[in-house]
């Protein structure tokens, strides 16, 4: 034990000052074969240089990410990897840096000129150090810490050039010291966080922007979490033998050739909140399947794709897109995405099943229209047998508690719900109600239908329904409501049949039951 602690102050007191550099040549290069990693002495790349870096790589960024999302790639929340750039945790990105870039280029040979003295120790066959790759680490706030690896095997290292400054222990990089040496490290590092000792040896060594940080590939690392700023690291990769070449930390496709039937079978992050980030998955993607219903029937004016004959979600996506930017949202995030889409949806005047153009829904063979005293109705648009299935009453499953909360209590009514609210309504019937309010969603309780005591269906808001919801009453029908409590798919299901023939023009009409009346216009 008292050995191991010496050998961890003697590392943690060479490496971890925020203000100590490596006074000579040689015990930066000690410090390269004995541990892995050294911060380069006394040199650093021009403060011009790495400003501009610093713009060229947000910029360059940005320019991926659009191109991984004309892919089909969620590019804050799926793990994709391209030829040019690669999201290697949430939030994180590696990316190569375009060699028409004159500033990248300028770093990149001030970079290699400055550490090739350093690295022409670490050739072991007489080659001569060269640059196999450039590129940069970006990570944004929100980015949790990396899983602890190994760039790769030996004969490459690793030339960090903050384009910020980096504070010790802090945001940066942290490293496991002399673990180049260890064959075992990098099946070590799959479970590094569970060995005391090995996590008690770790350092995280300030970089100063534009200073040079040097370690051997084989050294197990990870970057920390991100909080409060972008922080952007150019690299350096250099050989140091002639056979030396990194072939596993980019593959060969490129962003701007991928389909999305590549990149649909890429997995998600999941972390800590992976369970909400999936329920706003699916809902964004239940949008964006019912956007493209309404796009491909109204050739939406938000329209950016000519032909969505391969991928039918590419047009909604464009959509949700520029809506984002016209409201000022951040199109790359799922909530923003979501918010976005529903604005669209709830911007269409019948229910996602129906065409905005001529309110037709040609497979059921109606279309919505106005019904004479009633408001808008469901109307034959061809000869019905009796008979026919028509389709399915959809909307929220409630009980008969959700029920009374939402149209009997005093949520409906924000200026009352603190003196008069009733039992039962909680804070998620309340949420509700606000998102209903803010989407401009009606609150009537006209559109509840009751499969049993205590189970109904909500038709009310339109993201939620199809055309069922505009059938009207009739004490004399022509159409019929089943249900059935539990459906093939444990669902509660309401459809509603043709009674006898119907004839083109004819109003669908089913009875609403001995509890309804209508007199005078109003609904009693």
């Amino acid at each position: 034990r008292p050995r191991r602690m010496l050998l961890l102050f003697s590392a943690a007191g060479l490496l971890t000052s925020s203000t100590r550099v490596f006074s000579s040549f040689s015990s930066a290069v000690g410090s390269l074969r004995k541990w892995g990693f050294t911060l380069l002495p006394e040199v650093a790349v021009d403060g011009h240089v790495v400003l501009k870096c610093r713009e060229a790589c947000s910029g360059r960024l940005e320019q991926l990410l659009d191109a991984a999302d004309a892919a089909g790639c969620d590019v804050l929340e799926q793990q994709y990897s391209f030829n040019e750039i690669c999201h290697r945790k949430r939030l994180r990105w590696d990316m190569r840096i375009s060699a028409d870039c004159e500033a990248w280029n300028e770093l990149a040979k001030q970079g290699f000129a400055l550490a090739e003295p350093f690295l022409r120790e670490m050739c072991t066959d007489g080659s001569r150090p060269r640059v196999v790759m450039t590129g940069a680490v970006v990570s944004r706030p929100g980015a949790g810490p990396q899983s602890f690896h190994a760039d790769g095997d030996g004969g490459l290292f690793n030339i960090f050039v903050p384009l910020v400054d980096v504070q010790a222990e802090s945001d940066g990089t942290q490293f496991w010291p002399a673990s180049h040496l260890d064959d075992s490290a990098p099946d070590r590092a799959l479970e590094l966080e569970q060995d005391r000792d090995a996590m008690a040896s770790l350092v995280s060594p300030a970089m100063p922007a534009g200073s040079l940080f040097c370690f051997d590939y084989r050294v197990v690392h990870r970057g920390l979490s991100s909080v409060g700023r972008e922080r952007a690291v150019a690299y350096i990769v250099v050989a140091t033998t002639s056979h030396a070449a990194d072939t596993a930390n980019f593959p060969a496709m490129s962003v701007n050739e991928a389909l999305p039937v590549h990149t649909e079978s890429m997995p998600f992050w999941e972390d800590d909140v992976g369970c909400v980030r999936m329920v706003l998955r699916q809902r964004r993607d239940t949008m964006l399947r019912r956007l493209t219903q309404t796009l491909q029937r109204q050739q939406s004016a938000f329209a950016e794709q000519p032909d969505d004959s391969y991928c039918p979600t590419v047009r909604p996506r464009a959509s949700v897109r520029r809506y984002c930017e016209l409201l000022g949202m951040d199109f790359r995030s799922l909530q923003d995405q979501v918010h976005a889409a529903t604005i669209l949806l709830a911007s269409h005047p019948y229910t996602p099943d129906v065409s905005g153009m001529d309110g037709h829904v040609d497979e059921a063979g109606i279309a919505i229209q106005q019904s004479p005293g009633k408001g808008l109705g469901v109307f034959a648009i061809r000869n019905i047998e009796a008979c026919t299935t028509l389709g399915d009453y959809t909307g929220e499953v409630i009980n008969h508690q959700q029920h009374q909360a939402r149209y009997f209590a005093s949520i409906v009514d924000p200026s009352a719900h603190d003196v008069n609210r009733d039992e039962g309504t909680d804070g998620r019937e309340l949420a509700w109600a606000a998102s209903r309010r803010v989407r401009g969603v009606s609150m009537t309780g006209d559109y509840v239908f009751k499969v049993t005591e205590n189970m109904y269906i909500d038709a009310e808001d339109v993201l939620c329904a199809t055309w069922t919801r505009y059938l009207n009453h009739d004490a004399i029908p022509n159409v019929a409501a089943k249900s059935l409590p539990r459906g093939l798919d444990g669902q509660p299901r309401v459809w509603f049949v043709a009674l006898r023939n119907i004839a083109q023009g004819e109003e669908l009409v089913f009875d609403y039951g001995p509890g309804y009346q209508w007199a005078a216009g109003e609904k009693q």
